[in-house]
């Protein structure tokens, strides 16, 4: 559909007359209380105090980042005036909403006009016999987001945005039109009932609605063009409604010959405009434009996917759709950027995770190229009553009704990890019975949706995603939808890199006629993380591209694996989440403002044909780094580079150190760097490329030697991490801890580091250094720096996780502080001292227990100027 978007300054409009339909932005000039009003829906009710916005809005662009537990979930209303033409007084009018969270309901002139149940799906409310011609109308609308036991989703690892974050529009139409009240849909289905390479038939299926006062006899036209707009194909047909009847309409099938496909490689979109007209064919009363595209495609359990006959592996991502500061009050063009970043990686796919998304992403997808699972927000738990099974089949009829003319939809999904939520939480208490009896109910409302789905749209296929957990065979859940989605983390969460393969190829065996796809895997980074010895869950950047590199391998491997969407294309808020990025889902490919990582590279190397050479350096430029030995001046560096050459060439201030031919489109050369900076080069070329492709990088380099020499300044122990971690504040750089040598640096004797996935994995507000304070040596007796001496400032780190604790801590044979858990106010430790290294002694760090054990987050010294 053409939208006009007239963008007003003022708080009152008047439209042209049209004997179109005629579609206007109400975005700008709203008032905004985030509170409740009984009588806000009252015409006169004072709003001068209130805040002004414009939309899309959210209110809770702020507070799901704040440390403050939880954030604002409840009742916010938006009000407008609004003036309509005298002229406009035989119309239709329509207020169109894209996206409310969570439930709405719209007052117009002090009345009722409609609401609707569910944050992510449009729906239309007619206010046609609410409004004042030729006056300025009242439009108040209450918002609530509260939690409701009725309305998907309950819970989920995203936060719940308040707000009419989406676009609102008002809809002017004839009496006659076609039907806007069919689930927000704007009443016209496009279906492609065959399609080969050498024709393809078209079938319109229409709603017409009179309101007209009179039987209406019309003409129906529906047109065909290409891109060019040249003439494809044309159907007529006349018709005679009724006074108040909404008549459903199928128009005679229309042939393209020789039709160009629609495919990722080529994103070939036709048109279909829709028209009614007066039955002398010289008024068009209302019109309404579709995208076309034709393709047909299967899953197979063997071979996995194809698109018009030719086998194609689906790789792409999952999209949540905030941003950073900005929630999810997104313009459209911030949307289209995604897909068009999405796009340029090399993905030919997109998981619109965990609800129905935008209207501009799947108008992006079509033009694009990106083959789209569309779904609906059931995640990790239902609720087992007919109310709430009622909302999820509206929900899923909603997506599908108004999302039906996308050729870039080929699944509807409709549920993830269902039985996942019935461990933690407020059912984690729950018995095996009752545990059993969810279950059941879960695989019947999924049953019911599946069905529901397979009638709506026979054209596609049904599918849902199931995380690690078998019961879902038990139950027969992954026999129900027609593909079977799989969230996998092995290596992250749980188990090890080659658990994957494992698992998904004993589900093959378990299940041989069902297709799979991965519906998501991925892990957690964070770019001042750095490690060469990374280890699961240390949310470093080197362990989401070992991470993502092994998956990519085991799913290219394996053919009955139909594609995969990695989690996340983008960090994405999720309020309750404590890891080392508070607050984020940090496994995103891209920031949440959108800043590419290094694995970005990766799969464009990958999946493009395009020269990619590429550092993954992901910023870390500024380096400390430890001599190997105790005459070596220099540190030897792991230097990567992703590319799709079919060799790389590395030089170091204009000297070639070597070549390398990559493998899984991947280079690592080891380079001995010494203090100073370092001038990177990577050349590659491949037959074909019609030159040579380049990437540079320089690195600053600091040499850390064994001993700690006159020249010591400053140094800073992140203990219990494998992990270098530059301190986003001070832009400092605290390095991993290691065993005491003699001359250096290290800790005394302490039991193995916390690093990792572990009952520390929580932030820890205020502090600014959670990297630092989620790891720790326990059972820790001391930490010595051997310096020379002087005088210094030691700052000593820790956090409290643990009862019944308490110890003394001396730095040279000095008692500096008493840590004692009971008495402990704040969470997070920092204790600056004072101290004086004399007699060749260094600085030494004692730790006594009095009860439990000692431990130690983090250390650092600093050498006060003489």
């Amino acid at each position: 559909m053409k939208k006009l978007l007239l963008i007003l300054s003022c708080v009152w409009f008047s439209l042209a007359i049209n004997a179109q339909r005629v579609e206007l932005s109400v975005n700008e000039s709203w008032k905004f209380l985030r509170s409740d009003h009984t009588d806000a829906a009252r015409v006169g009710f004072d709003d001068s105090a209130w805040k002004n916005v414009n939309l899309p809005h959210t209110w809770n662009d702020n507070d799901v980042m704040d440390d403050d537990p939880g954030y604002y979930r409840g009742i916010g209303w938006y009000r407008k005036n609004l003036f309509l033409a005298k002229s406009y007084e035989n119309k239709q009018v329509y207020l169109y909403f894209e996206g409310v969270n969570q439930e709405t309901s719209v007052y117009v002139n002090g009345r009722l006009a409609g609401s609707h149940w569910g944050g992510y799906t449009a729906f239309s409310i007619d206010i046609s016999s609410f409004v004042q011609f030729g006056a300025e109308n009242l439009v108040a609308i209450k918002v609530d987001n509260k939690y409701n036991a009725s309305i998907p989703p309950l819970s989920a690892d995203f936060s719940f945005y308040g707000g009419i974050y989406r676009d609102v529009n008002l809809i002017i139409t004839e009496k006659t039109h076609f039907d806007l009240s069919d689930h927000g849909s704007m009443g016209v289905f496009i279906k492609t009932p065959t399609v080969t390479e050498n024709r393809a038939n078209v079938l319109i299926n229409a709603a017409v609605t009179n309101n007209s006062g009179k039987i209406e006899k019309l003409v129906w036209i529906n047109t065909v063009r290409d891109a060019n707009r040249n003439l494809i194909a044309t159907s007529s047909k006349n018709i005679t409604i009724k006074a108040g009847e909404t008549l459903k309409l199928e128009a005679d099938k229309m042939e393209c010959k020789n039709p160009n496909l629609w495919s990722p490689e080529n994103p070939y979109l036709y048109s279909v405009t829709t028209q009614l007209l007066t039955s002398d064919k010289k008024t068009v009363l209302d019109e309404v434009v579709n995208p076309l595209g034709f393709r047909w495609f299967s899953f197979d359990a063997n071979t996995g996917f194809s698109l018009n006959g030719k086998h194609l592996k689906l790789i792409g991502a999952n999209r949540h759709q905030d941003y950073y500061a900005m929630g999810n009050a997104l313009p459209d063009e911030m949307h289209v950027r995604d897909m068009q970043l999405l796009k340029d990686m090399g993905a030919n796919f997109v998981r619109l995770a965990h609800y129905p998304h935008n209207p501009v992403v799947y108008q992006a997808c079509d033009r694009l190229g990106l083959i789209v699972w569309a779904e609906i927000p059931i995640v990790n738990d239902i609720t087992p009553t007919k109310t709430f099974a009622d909302v999820c089949k509206n929900m899923q009829t909603e997506l599908i009704r108004q999302q039906f003319n996308h050729p870039s939809i080929l699944m509807w999904g409709y549920m993830n990890e269902v039985f996942g939520g019935l461990y933690w939480g407020d059912n984690k208490n729950m018995s095996d019975e009752q545990r059993r009896t969810r279950m059941i109910k879960t695989v019947q409302l999924a049953k019911e949706l599946d069905s529901l789905s397979r009638v709506q749209d026979p054209s596609r296929v049904t599918v849902m995603a199931i995380d690690k957990n078998l019961k879902y065979d038990e139950f027969g859940m992954s026999s129900i939808p027609q593909v079977l989605g799989f969230n996998l983390y092995c290596g992250w969460y749980y188990d090890e890199f080659p658990d994957f393969g494992k698992y998904i190829d004993m589900h093959h065996k378990m299940l041989p006629d069902k297709p799979f796809i991965i519906s998501e895997y991925g892990a957690g980074s964070y770019q001042p993380l750095h490690s060469y010895q990374p280890i699961r869950y240390d949310h470093s950047m080197e362990w989401q591209e070992m991470f993502i590199e092994s998956y990519y391998r085991q799913i290219m491997e394996r053919p009955f694996i139909s594609g995969a969407s990695q989690w996340n294309f983008v960090d994405f808020v999720a309020d309750m989440r404590g890891d080392y990025t508070p607050h984020y889902n940090n496994k995103g490919i891209l920031t949440s403002t959108r800043q590419k990582k290094s694995i970005y590279w990766f799969y464009q190397a990958s999946l493009t044909k395009e020269p990619v050479v590429k550092f993954a350096l992901n910023g870390w430029t500024n380096r400390i780094g430890l001599a190997a030995s105790l005459n070596d001046n220099f540190s030897t560096e792991h230097i990567k580079v992703y590319t799709n050459a079919d060799k790389i060439d590395l030089f170091d201030n204009g000297k070639l150190l070597g070549t390398k031919v990559p493998v899984n489109s991947t280079a690592v050369f080891d380079v001995p760097m010494n203090d100073g900076t370092h001038q990177l080069v990577a050349k590659g070329n491949k037959t074909g490329w019609k030159y040579e492709c380049a990437d540079e990088a320089d690195i600053t380099m600091k040499v850390l030697g064994k001993k700690l020499d006159k020249d010591f300044s400053r140094l800073a122990v992140n203990l219990g991490s494998t992990c270098w971690f530059t301190d986003p504040e001070s832009n400092y750089m605290w390095i991993p801890d290691k065993p005491y040598e003699k001359g250096g640096y290290g800790w005394l004797t302490a039991d193995t580091c916390t690093a990792g996935r572990s009952t520390l994995s929580n932030h820890v507000p205020g502090s600014g250094k959670d990297p630092i304070f989620q790891t720790m040596r326990t059972n820790i007796s001391g930490f010595k720096f051997d310096v020379p001496d002087g005088n210094y400032e030691l700052e000593i780190l820790f956090v409290y996780p643990f009862e019944n604790t308490a110890f003394d801590i001396f730095a040279n044979n000095r008692l500096v502080f008493n840590f004692d858990e009971s008495k402990q106010i704040q969470m997070a430790v920092t204790k600056k001292i004072a101290i004086k290294a004399e007699g060749g002694k260094g600085v030494e760090i004692s730790l006594k227990p009095i009860k439990g054990k000692a431990f130690l987050n983090g250390v650092n010294l600093t050498k006060i100027p003489e």
